[in-house]
C-alpha cells in the first residue's frame, strides 16, 4: 500500500526551457555601379540585434540580424570605402514543454564575422551567432513532505532545504539618443568605415518596489575624413532606466541583462565633426529570492517494513551576479611594417568554464598605417581568462564581457596589446539531495513487536545521530529525549542512555 505523501511548495518563476544554440548565416554581395573595385578588403564590423521573439506553444521564434560594414581599399588605388549590407538570423527552437504564455529571456553575440573576396565585384560575408533563450512561466518549485498519520506509522525525517527561486522576470524597451564631436581639431569626417557597440550593466539599486537599472555603451568608430585619410574616436554613452518587476522582496538577486535591438550613427553633413547615435534596447530582469522548503530524506515505521522510493534532485541553492576583471598583454603580429596604430576593436566568443572561472576567446581587429603612409589593417584571437575561485557545487554563467581599455603600441613586426576586460556573470551555487519520492508497505506482513527489547541501553554522546539510533532500536527521536532528559540544548554530552521500544 503507498503511503500519502503531501507535497511542500513555492510559488515561483520556472524556468520551463532553455537551450543554446548556434546559426551561421552568408549572404553574397555586389558592388554597386557606383563604387570602384575590390582591391583589399580592410575589416568585416557589425553588432548582433534583436528584430523580434515569439512565444507559442511548443516553440520560441527569435529573429536577428547583424548589420555589416566592409571597409576595402579600390584596386585601382584611392580612398578607402565602405560596403553595406545586412546577415539575417532565424532560429526556431522548438520543445513541447513550452507555454505559450511564458516570457522569453534571449542573449545574442557574435561569435564570427568575415568576408571573402570572391572577384573585385562580389564579396561573401559571413556571419556565425550564438543564441540563448530561456522560457519561464508562473508554477510551483515542490518536494515531498512528511508523510500523513495513517496506519502504517511512518516517522518522517524532514530537513530543510534552501533554494534560489526566480520571483519576477520582466523586461523593458527603451531608446537612448546621444550626440557627439569629434577629438578636438580633428579633421571633418566624410565616411563611416567601421562600428562596433559593447554593452556594460554598471549598476542595478533598488528603491521600493522599482528597479533602477544603470549602463553604459561604447561605441567606436572608424571614418575616412575629407583629406582620405582614416581616423577613428569612442563614444561612451550612459543611460539609466526604470523597470517595475512584478515582485521585488528585500535582499533578492537581480539578474538583468542589456540586448540591442538597433544602432544608428549618423555623422553631421554640415561640419562633419559632429554626429548622432540612437540605440534601442531592452533590459530584461529576473528578480530571485532565498526561499527554504522542508524535504522528506528518510523515513521508517516500527510497524512494517517499508519500500521506499529515492530520487537525487540537483536544487539551485543560491545564485548571485558577480563582476570579473581580467587583463591580457599580447605581442600580435602585423603582415606589413606598422608606424601608427589607428582603432580596433573586440569580439567576444563562447565561453568555456573551467574551475578556475571562465575561457573566453577574443578576437582583436585593428587598422595600422605603414612607413610609407599606407592603411592596412589585420586581425588576431588571443585567449581571455576570467579567474574566480569556485567551490564544489558552484559554476559561472556568462552574461556580457565589454572592453574598459584597449591601447596598441607598434612594435617590432607588429603591435603590442594591452586590453582590460570586464564581464559580467551569474555565480550559480548547486546542491544535490536525495529526497522520498514514494513509500510502499505491506499491510498483509506487519512487523512483530516482540523482535526487538522493549528497552536497549547504551552509551552516545551529543555527536551521534538520534534519528539513527531510533530506527535502528525501534525507536523514536522524541521518545529517546523524553527517557533521557534531552533537549536541543543540552549542549555536549556523554552518557548511558535508555532507548524505549515504541510500536
Amino acid at each position: 500500500m503507498l503511503v500519502s505523501l503531501p507535497m511542500e511548495t513555492v510559488n515561483c518563476q520556472i524556468c520551463c526551457y532553455s537551450a543554446s544554440t548556434r546559426r551561421e548565416e552568408s549572404r553574397d554581395v555586389v558592388v554597386p555601379d557606383t563604387m570602384p573595385d575590390v582591391g583589399t578588403v580592410l575589416s568585416t564590423t557589425g553588432t548582433a540585434v534583436i528584430r523580434g521573439k515569439d512565444v507559442s506553444a511548443g516553440r520560441v521564434r527569435i529573429e536577428a540580424a547583424v548589420p555589416v560594414r566592409v571597409a576595402y581599399l579600390p584596386e585601382e588605388g584611392g580612398q578607402p570605402c565602405c560596403l553595406e549590407t545586412e546577415l539575417s538570423f532565424y532560429c526556431s527552437l522548438e520543445d513541447p514543454s513550452i507555454p505559450e504564455d511564458s516570457v522569453c529571456v534571449s542573449r545574442l553575440r557574435l561569435l564570427r564575422l568575415q568576408s571573402r573576396l570572391l572577384n573585385p565585384r562580389k564579396l561573401a560575408v559571413e556571419g556565425e551567432l550564438l543564441v540563448e533563450a530561456a522560457c519561464y512561466e508562473p508554477g510551483e518549485l515542490s518536494m515531498p513532505g512528511a508523510p500523513e498519520d495513517g496506519e502504517a506509522g511512518v516517522h518522517a525525517k524532514l530537513e530543510p532545504v534552501r533554494l534560489a527561486v526566480s520571483c519576477a522576470v520582466t523586461e523593458k524597451t527603451f531608446a537612448v539618443l546621444d550626440e557627439f564631436e569629434l577629438p578636438e581639431g580633428e579633421a571633418p569626417a566624410a565616411l563611416l568605415l567601421a562600428e562596433s557597440v559593447a554593452l556594460k550593466c554598471e549598476e542595478l539599486r533598488t528603491v521600493g518596489t522599482k528597479l533602477i537599472v544603470r549602463g553604459s555603451a561604447e561605441t567606436r568608430l572608424l571614418y575616412r575624413r575629407e583629406d582620405g585619410s582614416v581616423g577613428g574616436t569612442s563614444i561612451t554613452t550612459s543611460f539609466s532606466q526604470v523597470v517595475e518587476p512584478e515582485t521585488l522582496p528585500e535582499g533578492a538577486e537581480v539578474d538583468a541583462s542589456l540586448l540591442l535591438s538597433g544602432v544608428f550613427v549618423t555623422l553631421s553633413e554640415g561640419d562633419g565633426v559632429s554626429g548622432s547615435l540612437e540605440l534601442h534596447l531592452s533590459a530584461q530582469v529576473r528578480v530571485t529570492e532565498q526561499r527554504t522548503l522542508r524535504c522528506l530524506t528518510d523515513a521508517y515505521s516500527n510497524r512494517y517494513a517499508l519500500s521506499p522510493t529515492t530520487e537525487e534532485k540537483t536544487v539551485c541553492a543560491s545564485e548571485r551576479p558577480v563582476t570579473l576583471r581580467t587583463t591580457v598583454h599580447e605581442r600580435l603580429n602585423a603582415a606589413q611594417e606598422v608606424s601608427e596604430a589607428l582603432q580596433a576593436w573586440v569580439g567576444v566568443g563562447a565561453a568555456t568554464a573551467e574551475p578556475e572561472g571562465l575561457r573566453v576567446p577574443v578576437s582583436v581587429s585593428w587598422y595600422y598605417l605603414t612607413p610609407d603612409g599606407s592603411l592596412c589593417a589585420d586581425r588576431a584571437t588571443v585567449e581571455a581568462r576570467f579567474e574566480e575561485a569556485l567551490e564544489p557545487g558552484q559554476r559561472l554563467e556568462l552574461r556580457s564581457v565589454a572592453p574598459t581599455e584597449l591601447s596598441l603600441r607598434p612594435v617590432e613586426g607588429g603591435v603590442e596589446l594591452h586590453l582590460m576586460l570586464e564581464a559580467a556573470a551569474l555565480l550559480i551555487s548547486e546542491q544535490t539531495i536525495r529526497v522520498l519520492t514514494a513509500l510502499e508497505y505491506d499491510e498483509s506482513a506487519p512487523r512483530d513487536p516482540g523482535e526487538q527489547p522493549a528497552l536497549v541501553l547504551l552509551r552516545a554522546d551529543s555527536g551521534d545521530d538520534l534519528w539513527a539510533l531510533a530506527r535502528e532500536n525501534c525507536s523514536t527521536v522524541e521518545a529517546i529525549r523524553e527517557a533521557n532528559g534531552l533537549d536541543a540544548a543540552a549542549g555536549e554530552w556523554s552518557r548511558l542512555i535508555l532507548i524505549p521500544r515504541v510500536c
